[in-house]
């Protein structure tokens, strides 16, 4: 005997649940028409040509009454398998919950034989209803036709015989779980959404595992083995998380989120992780933006991506790689070991350094914070403003707008009488020599403090007028000029330059080194608190100026002068009068000798006459 094709066919009842196809079409009002389709196989393949089919309804799937007579359809022709049978049913059968539908194909000899085992068909109430067809069905009203449950059951469906979405129920908002049919809702939970996702075993990943939301109103949208709500058996607490989709990845807190990734954790309420790997936002309302192994633990902190950063206090920053604002006692979980904040020595403040931003660069060893509100950087490449430094041995570089004459840095005070020092660079020749200057700056004028200008000379003035009270270093000199022009001078007064001498000459002098120097470097001079209470001269009497030490000197020369030009001429006198004293002595001795001549000469005239 000749082996009947077989069937391989979308049941009724299961097609109407999900949707595929037996639409029903116009009848009376004590009967309705559906449409039953299939195909036939044979060894596997698809019938083509032409097969004679009968429908029958039991009570029952197996024995049974027959609850109408049978429809036959002889020598259908049959394209790849399909076939399409119209079926009506007596609206009587519509109060029998469990219909069975048989089909059966005839062989080569006129006889019909079952295919398969006979299939439950639900037709709806009254069979005046509408049910839907796999190409699509007119004629439905919004709110009175649907595909779903009645009573307070979830609804599911399913492919190749697995759960692929289920709809449960709640009075407040219903859950929606798709993906592996173990992915799941806690069992109080509402208004949960799981779009996809979760496996039993997923060869491409080291992680498995279902899909989860614990608390109310929490949002998986596919991935593996990830969680919306903390877990803890209550889904109060942790509502409205949301975990977008990778692998192994946790929104603990209410209202936080993890966009993707893998092993990354929100913890606390509104804390975000954008993706990248293993990183953790542990306190309220905390941002880790992506990267690997971060950690913003302070409340309303933030790292920006990178490596390894921890963002502790609260109100900070980091990035880059091995950034660390250090934690306090009230920072969330410093994350996974050896990572983030882990290891990190925390701050005394229970807030951590809070308000600091750090940024570091490439390098490996940690760079961080040691208190409140700094702003750090470390960019071993150079710090550039406008434009990146010319080479990595530049620090920091400031460059000017093609359009302005200098590039200019403002220090500014927040005291409102001391509004800034301002730092700028121009005037440049074609041969790039730049000229420096530090000017004061109130907020409207501005003042020269000093200058480096090209030739190499600088100045340094004072005062914040402008005035040219200062000092200066001519273009290739070794030693400053001290302004000591007449018309900024007043109150001038002679000095007694032999008072000055004598004070000198009685002034301590001793050699001596400063505290802050190498010991082998020693210094000759006079202590300040000395000089000031000898001369009176100077600001204070911890500093000796140059001007007054030089003019003490100078003083003090005229005064030695002074002196020796008054001894010379003592000196000149007493030799002049012992010259005259001298003369007087010769021209004395001389009167003796003529006198004494005067006399021989009388006595040899006497003793001549007496002989």
């Amino acid at each position: 005997m000749q082996q009947p094709v077989r069937q391989t066919r979308v049941p009724l009842a299961r097609a109407v649940a999900l949707g595929l196809t037996l639409a029903a079409s116009a009848a009376p009002a004590s009967a309705a028409s559906f449409q039953y389709r299939g195909t036939l196989y044979r060894a596997g393949a698809p019938v083509e040509g032409i097969a004679s089919l009968r429908l029958t309804v039991y009570d029952a799937p197996n024995g049974g009454h027959v609850l109408m007579p049978s429809i036959t359809a002889p020598d259908r022709h049959l394209q790849a398998g399909a076939f399409e049978l119209e079926l009506e049913l007596d609206d009587r059968l519509s109060a029998n919950p469990g219909l069975w539908l048989e089909v059966e194909v005839a062989a080569a000899d006129g006889s019909y034989h079952a295919l398969a085992a006979r299939e439950s068909i639900f037709p709806k109430t009254a069979l005046a209803g509408v049910c839907w067809d796999t190409t699509g069905t007119s004629g439905t009203i919004g709110d009175t036709n649907y595909l779903g449950t009645a009573d307070n059951q979830p609804l599911e469906l399913r492919v190749n015989a697995l759960r692929a979405a289920r709809y449960e129920p709640n009075a407040i908002s219903p859950n929606l779980i798709g993906g592996f049919s173990g992915n799941f809702a806690g069992a109080t939970v509402r208004g949960a959404a799981i779009a996809g996702g979760g496996a039993a075993a997923e060869p491409i990943a080291a992680v498995s595992g279902p899909n989860r939301v614990t608390d109310h109103y929490g949002t998986v949208g596919g991935g593996l083995r990830n969680q919306a709500g903390d877990g803890s058996g209550t889904a109060e607490d942790r509502a409205f998380a949301t975990v977008g989709g990778g692998v192994f990845n946790e929104a603990r807190g209410a209202k936080s989120t993890v966009g993707g990734g893998s092993e990354n954790f929100a913890v606390d309420e509104g804390a975000v992780v954008a993706g990248g790997d293993t990183n953790t936002a542990s306190s309220s309302f905390a941002t880790v933006g992506g990267g690997a192994s971060n950690t913003a633990s302070g409340f309303e902190s933030t790292v920006g991506g990178g490596a390894f950063n921890c963002a502790g206090g609260e109100w900070s920053w980091a990035g880059g790689r091995n950034a660390t604002v250090r934690p306090g006692a009230d920072s969330g979980d410093t994350g996974p070991l050896g990572s983030g904040c882990s290891g990190v020595s925390p701050s005394a403040a229970a807030e951590g350094d809070a308000g600091t931003f750090v940024w570091a660069d490439s390098t490996a060893a940690r760079f961080g914070s040691s208190g409140p509100d700094q702003f750090l950087v470390r960019a071993r490449g150079g710090f550039g403003l406008n434009a990146p430094p010319p080479n990595n041995t530049i620090e920091m570089s400031i460059t000017a707008e093609p359009s302005s004459d200098f590039a200019q840095l403002l220090l500014r005070q927040r005291a409102s009488g001391n509004p800034g020092i301002l730092f700028s660079a121009g005037n440049a020749t074609a041969g790039n020599d730049a000229e420096l200057y530090i000017d004061h700056y109130n907020g409207s004028a501005q003042s020269r403090r000093a200058a480096f200008l090209r030739d190499g000379s600088v100045y340094i003035r004072s005062n914040i007028t402008g005035a040219a009270t200062g000092v200066n270093l001519a273009s290739g000199a070794g030693a400053w000029s001290n302004l000591s022009d007449r018309s900024v001078k007043t109150a001038v007064l002679a000095v007694d330059a032999g008072a000055v001498l004598e004070q000198l000459a009685a002034l301590p002098l001793s050699t001596w080194q400063y505290r802050a120097q190498d010991p082998g470097i020693r210094h000759l001079g006079p202590m300040a608190q000395d000089f000031s209470a000898a001369f009176g001269l100077g600001e204070d009497d911890t500093h000796i100026s140059t001007v007054d030490a030089d003019g003490v000197a100078l003083a003090a020369i005229q005064g030695l002068n002074l002196k020796l030009e008054t001894e010379r001429h003592e000196h000149d006198a007493r030799i002049d009068a012992l010259e005259r004293a001298r003369g007087d002595a010769e021209q004395r001795a001389a009167d003796l000798r003529e006198q004494v001549d005067r006399l021989r000469e009388r006595l040899d005239a006497l003793s001549g006459g007496a002989r």
